[in-house]
């Protein structure tokens, strides 16, 4: 018989199955459909949005899509496969399920940027990775670095990153798929490269479709609100299963972080389709969870069409490193901000695989899902494996075995068994090659505490470390210094004032705190780690060596301080000693970047090639994005062709930056040379041509920063000022004060940024040079009024000054100029809705209400996230209307008012809520009937009111709303609970919406007629004023 047939055949059968296990990885251009984002705004965000400079928001947005490319990676095995953008902020863009051919992870079928994250653009889907201090992080919706690789065991790697520049924080993730699994992975890298405490907050954003047979299986005991209250979960205090999405139709847009088990997984399951999309992560990982949805109400659902063409409506499931997304609220719980350390590293990974073949879930492991489903007839077994299962399946019943068997799964291949014997999980263990995947009665349940004490916050220590860690640096000082200022020998206090100063450049004041804090424990870590770092900037080495030998003796200052002993080393030429202290500091912290940099550095300088490539290696291995690792090779070989490669390792949106923070590290390690290397490949910079000229002396450098456009340049360091200051010498200039002036702006020294802006007078022609001088005068002084009108004098084509002089006119309470400044914008930049918004609410100022109705029907709204300022416009005006045609007797005209004002045109850009607050309405309804004489249509609409309860929403509601209930109740004779509540409503912060509903009730004419003339000039914003009208009107209506 001829064999070789059939050898043939096994040998192709052969490299079928392997070629079958290969991951394929390739980088393309996808066109998509896109609704694209444009508009960035060049005034400075310090005043508004500090916590993010030097970034810049975008406002402008599409209601056209059209085609556009995008560079599309797609990882792909015979199980799943992975699409990464990597120029939407490298998220993961879906993922899908070969074997169904479902999304696991959303995918949408357009790019729908919308205002919805901290710089504006934002779209819905995949899986985006979040830094920051709260929401999507800076570069969610533009280019980030990325590499692609597979690695010896055929995985395939797409690496995304950038730097937090607000944070110095770098920030990397692998995404990686094996060959013969049905999951895929992602390693989430941080190191801090900045020498202060920074924010530690990190969350995975996944998307999946909504449906009513969705089941949250998040194992927890209890839900947190960003405000970090706890309430029961699954069941809520109401008695309602919230898992299931079909259970939350009554209630708003919410955030369920479940906590309470250290299960550390979490199912999106859809029951219909047996279908589902898991997530897993080690203990250690992610123990944050976390449900967003978009209220099924029109409020939320407006928000389908917004984000997607047809792709249906989302929900968002997420991982995170705290228990909750904590708004400031959460701090007076014991969930607050968390801190990441000087110099320090991290690294969790997560798991993510589709289910399917499964009736529900009991329990997900590393590598697949579990579900047991007990009845008379026995246990129905289900097993998902995301990988190839070789093992043996035990299952035993109080100590007594029941089953044993060797089984053999294909990845996705779902287990389906029956024992009939089993009929109970009473003392059920089932375990997979010794492996527990269930265990009836194991407790994963958390007991932490779920409050803090009712005045823990009033302690200005907690306070100060909670603004601290929120990039609030104002507030903390403040805080840290009322804390100081009663506890004289506060060691941390003291400490965190030092570092707070350094981090500022106030270097003096740094220092006088670290000696103070010294001068009562000498060996305090903190303080010594700051005092060494001033010392070090100042070149007193024997002071920063002594100051960097005792914070080390801490473990979380020991490998920042031996880095830094290793830098001052290399500066001063002893580069064997340098390498041996890097190689120390990595000892302890061995993803140190900075440590594995200088010991690169030290390697080259001392001519120790061999070691120099180990270094760049190792470098490389932890960071694969590592432009630095990348730039020392071309130093170590000269070759151009290194030197493209490191050039094109850049794709980052903000390369500038990235150029920049390089080349000061090569600054603070005493290679001059090789920083200005670094600086001439950078992308056109007037800062890195500062540092350029002052590092070489170079005029020609100097000339180029001072002819560049200062357009959306927003320096940031405290570094920087001292080439600032240097040029300033040589030849003055308002760019070069300018850019002084934002950095110590940022930093908190407004005093010293106006000085430098002051001196120029009128004579820059750069319109956010006068914004920014308007911002630090104070923005409702007659002296800022007058810079904004020089900025608009400068550039009348932007339309964000017209926004905020109308604002300040607003807050001045100089209505009429505010709608001569809003109608001029109208006029001049038709179809911006922004500024046709504040145009309606100008008119309304004015008491022109059918005006303002009328160009609130003609705007198409594009609404930010909780966007409502449209329709509170809208709704004022109604009501108002309702009110002169009540004072007129016209009641048909005012109950057509009053029922347009219950309406919520989408075009304002939101929807109807599940909960609406009518009793304003309703008020004025029973106010009409009663003067009709209807006086059961009046006690109907006061019963509604009265009846009224937001079941989910804590507290009275709107100014408005609170006094229509108020005034009902007085008028349906409950005089004395209606006094009573008023009373409270006064002494709430002096309220005075509160002090006028209390004279109101207790008809104290008096009081009415001087709170009548006080209050306009008492209200703090123009919706207070405009909330203030109406609330006046309906006490017209008060008999």
């Amino acid at each position: 018989m001829n064999k070789l047939p059939l050898l043939f055949l096994f040998l192709m059968l052969l490299l079928n199955s392997l070629f079958s296990q290969q991951v394929s990885l390739v980088a393309y251009t996808e066109t998509i459909k896109t609704y694209p984002f444009s508009d960035p705004d060049p005034l400075p965000i310090i005043d508004r949005y500090n916590e993010i400079y030097p970034y810049f928001r975008f406002d402008g947005f599409s209601h056209e899509g059209k085609p556009e490319d995008w560079r599309m990676v797609k990882l792909e095995n015979e199980h799943i496969m992975v699409y990464v953008l990597p120029d939407m902020g490298g998220k993961v863009w879906g993922a899908i399920d070969k074997k169904t051919g479902k999304e696991f992870i959303y995918k949408n079928d357009v790019v729908k940027f919308r205002d919805v994250a901290q710089r504006g653009a934002w779209t819905s889907g995949g899986i985006e990775f979040n830094t920051g201090v709260i929401g999507h992080h800076p570069a969610t919706a533009t280019p980030v670095d990325y590499t692609l690789f597979t690695d010896a065991e055929g995985t395939a790697h797409c690496v995304v990153g950038a730097t937090d520049l607000s944070a110095g924080i770098e920030w990397r993730v692998d995404i990686s798929l094996s060959p013969g699994k049905a999951w895929f992975e992602t390693r989430t890298f941080w190191f801090n490269h900045s020498p202060f405490h920074q924010a530690n907050y990190y969350w995975s954003n996944a998307a999946v479709k909504s449906a009513d047979d969705l089941h949250f299986y998040f194992p927890g005991t209890h839900w947190l609100g960003h405000d970090g209250r706890a309430h029961p979960w699954p069941v809520d205090e109401q008695g309602i299963d919230r898992s299931w999405y079909k259970n939350n139709r009554d209630n708003g847009s919410s955030s369920y972080h479940v906590l309470g088990s250290t299960d550390n997984y979490y199912v999106s399951f859809f029951h219909d389709e047996q279908f589902g999309s898991a997530h897993w992560s080690p203990v250690w990982g992610t123990p944050g969870k976390k449900i967003w949805l978009w209220a099924q109400s029109r409020s939320g659902a407006i928000w389908e069409k917004l984000l997607t063409d047809a792709h249906g409506q989302y929900v968002e499931v997420q991982a995170g490193r705290m228990f909750n997304q904590n708004s400031f609220s959460s701090a007076y719980t014991p969930f607050k901000q968390t801190s990441f350390q000087p110099l320090d590293a991290d690294s969790w990974r997560e798991r993510w695989f589709p289910l399917s073949g499964m009736s529900g879930i009991s329990r997900v492991v590393e590598n697949g899902a579990l579900f047991l489903d007990f009845s008379g007839q026995g246990l129905q077994l289900q097993f998902y494996p995301a990988e190839k299962i070789e093992g043996l399946l035990r299952i035993s019943q109080n100590g007594k075995m029941l089953a044993e068997e060797g089984l053999t799964l294909a990845p996705a291949q779902t287990l389906h068994k029956h024992y009939p014997q089993i009929t109970a999980s009473d003392g059920l263990l089932v375990s997979l090659d010794g492996k527990t995947l269930y265990q009836q009665g194991a407790d994963y349940r958390m007991s932490r505490p779920l409050e803090a004490p009712p005045a823990a916050f009033e302690d200005a220590l907690i306070r100060g470390r909670e603004y601290l860690f929120r990039r609030d640096y104002a507030h903390a000082q403040a805080a840290f210094e009322a804390h100081l200022q009663a506890n004289p020998h506060s060691l941390e206090a003291l400490a965190y004032l030092a570092e707070l100063h350094h981090f500022a450049g106030r270097t003096d004041e740094a220092l006088a705190y670290c000696r103070q804090a010294l001068g009562l424990h000498a060996y305090d870590a903190h303080a010594n780690f700051v005092f060494a770092q001033l010392s070090k900037g100042l070149g007193h080495t024997a002071d920063a060596e002594d100051g960097f030998r005792f914070a080390m003796r801490e473990p979380a200052y020991r490998s920042p301080s031996l880095t830094l002993m290793a830098e001052m080393r290399l500066a001063a030429g002893d580069y064997e000693e340098a390498a041996g202290l890097a190689d120390e500091a990595l000892r302890y912290q061995a993803a140190n970047l900075k440590a594995l940099q200088l010991k690169a550095m030290a390697y080259r300088k001392a001519g120790m090639q061999p070691q120099a490539r180990q270094a760049i290696d190792a470098l490389l291995e932890v960071d694969p994005l590592s432009h630095f690792a990348h730039f020392e090779q071309y130093l170590l070989s000269g070759k151009e062709e290194d030197k493209a490669l490191f050039v094109r390792s850049f794709n980052n949106e903000m390369a500038k930056e990235t150029y920049l923070d390089m080349a000061i590290d090569y600054v603070d390690a005493g290679l001059q040379q090789e920083a200005m290397e670094v600086l001439k490949l950078s992308p056109p910079n007037p800062i890195a041509h500062y540092w350029l000229a002052w590092l070489s002396g170079e005029e020609q450098a100097l000339d180029e920063a001072l002819s560049a456009s200062p357009f959306l340049i927003f320096p940031f360091r405290t570094q920087t000022l001292q080439p600032l200051k240097w040029s300033t010498g040589i030849r003055k200039s308002w760019k070069t004060d300018y850019y002084q002036a934002l950095i110590l702006w940022n930093k908190g020294r407004k005093e010293e940024a106006l000085a430098l802006l002051q001196a120029w007078e009128d004579e820059p022609d750069f319109a956010p040079f006068y914004y920014a001088r308007a911002s630090l005068k104070g923005m409702t002084s007659d002296e800022a009024l007058e810079d904004l009108f020089l900025a608009l004098t400068v550039d009348p084509t932007q339309w964000r000054l017209y926004r905020e002089l109308s604002g300040v006119h607003q807050q001045r309470k100089e209505y009429d100029k505010a709608l001569e400044i809003t109608r001029l914008a109208h006029d001049r930049f038709p179809g911006n809705f922004i500024l046709d918004i504040r145009y309606a609410q100008s008119l309304s100022l004015v008491g022109q209400y059918e005006a303002s109705l009328a160009v609130l029907e003609q705007i198409d709204v594009l609404p930010f996230e909780g966007e409502n300022s449209a329709q509170n416009v809208y709704v004022q005006d109604h009501l108002m209307l309702a009110v002169e045609a009540i004072q007129k007797k016209k009641y048909r005209k005012a109950l057509q008012h009053l029922r347009q004002s219950e309406l919520y045109p989408e075009n304002l850009g939101s929807g109807s809520p599940s909960y609406p607050d009518y009793r304003a309405q309703q008020y004025l309804r029973a106010c009409i009937y009663e003067q009709q004489g209807k006086t059961e249509l009046a006690a109907k609409e006061y019963e509604q009111l009265m009846g009224y309860q937001h079941p989910y929403r804590q507290g009275p509601g709107s100014p408005v709303n609170r006094l229509a209930y108020l005034l009902a109740l007085y008028q349906s004779g409950n005089t004395t609970q209606a006094a009573k509540l008023a009373a409270e409503w006064a002494e709430e912060h002096d309220s005075l919406f509160g002090r006028w509903a209390k004279a109101l009730i207790g008809e104290d004419a008096q009081t009415l007629s001087r709170l009548a003339q006080d209050l306009p000039q008492e209200v703090a914003s123009p919706n207070e004023w405009m909330q203030l009208r109406v609330l006046m009107a309906l006490s017209a209506c008060f008999r």
